[in-house]
């Protein structure tokens, strides 16, 4: 058979394997959709999960800065994850006031 007599069912296997694959795909993703870690977008997963279990395993609040040394980050980037945390109910956080000076921000595992 000449490759221009094939039937035309030839062309039509090749889009259902494509439609296949396609279906498979997708279970796939949805299976697995729940194995990565939420993060706020723009959060990095290991950032996000060194922050918390340097607070997790803290027996007393912890501040950004104390976080942020511990963990390897600059302070802000610290004070972001950590209010992420406290914004999605995982980590309260409570205000240390000073002699003078602002309040400092405490965070401590919920």
């Amino acid at each position: 058979m000449t490759r221009s007599s094939r039937p035309a069912t030839h062309l039509n296997d090749h889009s259902h394997e494509d439609h296949q694959r396609h279906r498979l795909d997708t279970a796939f993703f949805a299976l697995h959709e729940g194995d990565r870690p939420q993060t706020p977008k723009g959060q990095s997963p290991v950032t996000a999960k060194l922050v918390r279990e340097a607070l997790q395993q803290s027996t007393e609040p912890r501040t950004a800065a104390e976080i942020a040394d511990e963990v390897g980050v600059s302070r802000a980037t610290a004070q972001r994850y950590l209010a992420a945390l406290a914004e999605d109910g995982k980590a309260r956080m409570a205000l240390r006031y000073g002699a003078t000076g602002r309040p400092e921000h405490q965070y401590d595992w919920l």
